[in-house]
């Protein structure tokens, strides 16, 4: 996304920070906002040779908790907690791959604000 001659939101993760936060608080569909959101930005990360580490419900809390938020009061916080949230997530292919055949590998701890679950 553009504005001017600049890029509104630089680099994969801003992005896809972007992607997450405004199909959840756009709203753009009548029903399934925070699953179409959490799909879409598989697809992007996908597209882009990326996947997340995360557990489903820590996936689902972020979505539940960003649909909650309160704008405009709450957007930076949130874009914030979402960047956050996928820089620590988001890995290469590869290092997925690796991470499903290892038994002994862990998911992150992701840490959502209270009022999402």
């Amino acid at each position: 996304m553009r504005f001017g001659r600049k890029d509104a939101y630089p680099g994969l993760i801003p992005k896809a920070t972007a992607l997450f936060y405004f199909l959840i608080k756009g709203h753009p569909f009548l029903n399934g906002n925070k699953r179409i959101a959490i799909t879409s930005l598989l697809h992007f990360l996908g597209k882009n040779d990326k996947w997340v580490k995360i557990r489903a419900r820590d996936f689902y809390d972020l979505a539940k908790w960003v649909a909650g938020s309160k704008q405009p009061d709450e957007k930076e916080l949130a874009m914030n907690l979402i960047e956050a949230t996928l820089r620590k997530v988001v890995v290469d292919n590869d290092e997925f791959d690796k991470f499903v055949h290892d038994p002994s590998s862990r998911l992150p701890k992701i840490r959502i604000p209270h009022n999402a679950r």
